[in-house]
């Protein structure tokens, strides 16, 4: 009887030799062949889908940068947009301010002239009555007691 470890004197003969080998082959394709084949279609299933997969995943993700790219294009030129307008009201803000400070230095520039012209008027008639007076009292003749 023949033991797993052992092989038959005339098998290991058999496989030395160039005929041997090819008896060899035949036994492997009718022991494992249709398992082979089964595996190798499977394998290439598998490669094919693998395949279409990465395909799909390239197109899924060049697709979503796209969309991504669309979306930071736009979404700075509506931040530009916005800066602009925000840089406009400013401008007009400084511009009203400029023009109320410039009102307000007028304004206040005639009211100061308003007030040195009345007291130029008042100072010229106290003065005026001064004199009048001076004059009223230095030709009123003078009461002796």
């Amino acid at each position: 009887m023949i033991t797993s470890k052992e092989e038959p004197r005339g098998a290991a003969n058999d496989l030395t030799d160039g005929a041997g080998g090819a008896n060899l082959d035949k036994v492997r394709e009718i022991l494992f062949g249709g398992q082979m084949r089964e595996v190798e279609r499977r394998l290439a299933r598998l490669e094919e889908r693998l395949l279409k997969e990465t395909q799909d995943l390239k197109e899924d993700v060049k697709q979503r940068l796209g969309a991504l790219e669309t979306f930071a294009r736009q979404e700075a030129v509506s931040l530009a947009d916005q800066l602009k307008g925000e840089r406009a009201e400013r401008l007009e803000s400084a511009g009203t301010l400029e023009r109320r400070h410039t009102a307000l230095d007028e304004q206040l520039s005639k009211g100061q002239r308003e007030l040195r012209q009345q007291i130029l008027e008042q100072h010229q008639r106290l003065s005026d009555d001064m004199r009048h007076k001076i004059g009223e009292v230095l030709a009123s003749p003078i009461e002796r007691c």
